[in-house]
């Protein structure tokens, strides 16, 4: 389907300029920016159209929202251009229009989730605003607010896939309350709903294969992470090295054998993306080179400097080797741009209670 969209796509544009009207190059840019690959074919046609409506702030957004999605901009853009409206005030239609770019950043910045409050809160029905309010919360450990803004969301989704990702979502919070089993239920849910969406089926069973992971049912979990593989005839970097570490929980590969692929993924600069370097430090950790999973996070800060998570996983790397201090000053480092982290904020009062406070005396950041 795809390939023949691109394809028809494509023919249209290649119509004389006439015929092209900016509302039909608006259209054809946002449907190519939903469909994998063609990030940069969308980006080139909203630059064309913002040079030609350089006061549509809906094109602009949209703009910006691509060249976040290839890395040519950051979230701080977009709160730059959003900080020049009210979005109470503007039209219905801009609010719609800034609705739609923004549920195409995913995952949602936490610095947005003013934004996405306020179009729900003018009326805007984008069940995707719901949620990306659900993503953020989960990131912040608020798992409250995301069963409550999973509920809505499913209120207003209709297909099994939109419904299915939203159970994807249940799942992970399952998952991360320990409730390993209600997590499987879900997932195996997921997949007997038949969805149509592949994206959707591939994260189910990567999900799966996660919490039988945690279970200690580790071959269990590479049979389904296998089926995963036969599903893609591409494998991304992600999907590399999760397999990799379940081959080796499950003693399918030796430690060196592991070794050998992880130092590989370094060599040939084939981590790119969030989830990359975190797949990275995960397997690293997991051979207990720590000093590969620290190179892999702090690439992370580095690729990424506005985001958070790099500095979280690097912090809890540092917890795990019992380098307080320095994992200390990196939660700090985050409560300083992100003060209702609760990730941040549980790790410092853990540390606190588990480790200074027994050599008797209080730390400065006791306070958060």
């Amino acid at each position: 389907y795809a390939r023949e969209a691109v394809a028809l796509y494509q023919n249209v544009l290649d119509l004389p300029s006439q015929y092209v009207t900016v509302g039909v190059a608006r259209e054809i840019a946002y449907a190519l920016s939903g469909l994998p690959g063609q990030e940069a074919l969308a980006l080139q046609l909203y630059r064309q159209l913002t040079t030609q409506q350089a006061d549509d702030v809906g094109l602009l957004l949209q703009r910006i929202v691509i060249e976040k999605q290839l890395g040519y901009a950051s979230t701080e853009d977009i709160r730059r251009l959003l900080s020049t409206l009210s979005l109470t005030t503007i039209t219905p239609s801009l609010q719609r229009e800034i609705a739609k770019g923004l549920v195409r950043v995913d995952p949602p910045e936490p610095e947005l989730l003013p934004v996405y409050e306020s179009l729900i809160a003018v009326g805007i029905q984008e069940p995707l605003l719901y949620y990306r309010v659900a993503q953020i919360a989960i990131a912040e450990r608020d798992y409250e607010t995301a069963r409550g803004a999973l509920a809505r969301y499913a209120e207003r989704s209709s297909s099994t896939n939109y419904l299915s990702s939203g159970l994807l979502l249940l799942a992970d919070i399952e998952r991360r309350e320990s409730n390993l089993v209600g997590s499987a239920d879900i997932y195996d849910a997921i997949l007997r709903s038949q969805p149509t969406n592949q994206a959707i089926i591939n994260s189910a069973l990567s999900g799966y294969a996660t919490v039988l992971e945690a279970q200690g049912l580790n071959r269990e979990a590479l049979a389904i992470y296998d089926q995963l593989f036969a599903q893609s005839p591409q494998p991304n970097t992600v999907q590399v090295l999760k397999r990799t570490q379940l081959a080796y929980l499950a003693d399918v590969l030796s430690q060196q054998q592991a070794e050998a692929l992880l130092i590989r993924s370094f060599e040939r600069g084939i981590v790119v993306t969030p989830d990359d370097f975190y797949a990275q430090g995960e397997l690293a950790t997991n051979l207990e080179r720590f000093d590969l999973a620290e190179q892999a996070y702090n690439s992370l800060r580095e690729a990424y400097p506005d985001e958070i998570s790099g500095a979280l996983a690097l912090a809890g790397l540092y917890q795990q080797q019992q380098r307080f201090t320095e994992a200390v000053d990196l939660y700090e480092e985050v409560l300083t741009v992100a003060p209702d982290n609760r990730t941040a904020q549980e790790a410092l009062a853990n540390l606190s209670q588990s480790f200074l406070l027994r050599r008797g005396f209080q730390p400065d950041w006791e306070r958060y």
